[in-house]
């Protein structure tokens, strides 16, 4: 075998480094920035993707932070997203709102270039009148719907990049 045969066939044995979970976190936060609108809502089972008209809900992100507006409102700011894309599925923890009031989602997320797919598991209090995000983070984006919603269900938010 000549030289080059041998360092080409040494080279291929050459462990190659896998990127940092920092490294993933940053390149995931980089393909979400921008602006999202929901498309699609899965409920407990039930998709739909029909919203009273005047009713388009929209997410932007900046940095690690989002904010929301509704029917053409001013942006809100919401709160943080924490990756971590190393989880199978990938795992986003999201805060809502500030200080006492300060809630926590733990959600799965998976980035299809311009489409984004977001699930969290919630439970129903009060009657329906009041819902709150569960300890629990989905496993996966398909769950048998429930009964009774007092138990965690699944919800699952289809959004796509606004193009400008």
């Amino acid at each position: 075998m000549n030289p080059c045969t041998w360092i080409l066939l040494a080279a291929s044995f050459c462990p190659t480094q896998e990127p940092s979970k920092e490294e993933l976190i940053k390149k995931d936060v980089s393909k979400l920035q921008g602006d999202w609108r929901l498309v699609a809502l899965e409920q407990n089972g039930v998709k739909t993707d029909s919203f009273p008209a005047g009713s388009e809900l929209l997410f932007r992100v900046k940095d690690a932070k989002y904010s929301s507006r509704s029917d053409n409102g001013p942006w809100q700011h919401m709160g943080e997203l924490k990756l971590d894309p190393t989880q199978k599925p990938k795992a986003m923890d999201v805060t809502f709102g500030e200080g006492e009031r300060k809630e926590l989602a733990k959600a799965i997320y998976e980035i299809d270039g311009d489409k984004l797919r977001l699930a969290y598991l919630r439970e129903e209090r009060m009657g329906g009148a009041e819902a709150v995000f569960s300890d629990e983070r989905p496993k996966d984006f398909k769950m048998k719907p429930v009964e009774d919603k007092k138990e965690p269900h699944l919800r699952v938010l289809y959004l796509e990049r606004v193009k400008k």
